[in-house]
């Protein structure tokens, strides 16, 4: 614990000049993010070749349409490679791909042919 506190979000919102919100990519120095008690719903967006990227939208939960773009889901542009589980008969990777319908209506179409699809956590050991 860092001794800190969480900002109500609404707050910093309403605040104006004396408070510095969003994101602005010409002045990245002015940036302020803030913690925030709120869900942030966790998603992967998966383009056409399999490679996914981490989406945060904590927009849907406090109702406000500031999210960095480096997590949002229709400017990230940081994907990584996945190792997606592979069809046992032809041994091709399976991901969710606007052919299967974004993996039989399990995640979203977007409009730039990608799956938008939530994330669920599991926790396991890995080692013994």
């Amino acid at each position: 614990e860092i001794g800190g506190y969480p900002c109500d979000f609404e707050y910093m919102i309403r605040c104006g000049q004396f408070c510095v919100g969003g994101f602005n990519k010409q002045q990245a120095h002015s940036n302020t993010f803030y913690w925030t008690t709120e869900p942030c719903p966790m998603k992967i967006k998966v383009r056409i070749d399999g490679v996914a990227a981490i989406v945060h939208d904590p927009a849907l939960a406090m109702g406000s349409p500031i999210t960095v773009p480096y997590v949002s889901s229709d400017k990230n542009i940081n994907y990584m490679n996945v190792h997606w589980p592979r069809h046992r008969y032809t041994g091709n990777e399976v991901f969710p791909t606007i052919d299967d319908n974004c993996w039989y209506g399990e995640c979203t179409k977007m409009e730039d042919d990608t799956c938008l699809c939530d994330v669920r956590e599991e926790h396991d050991l890995v080692f013994s």
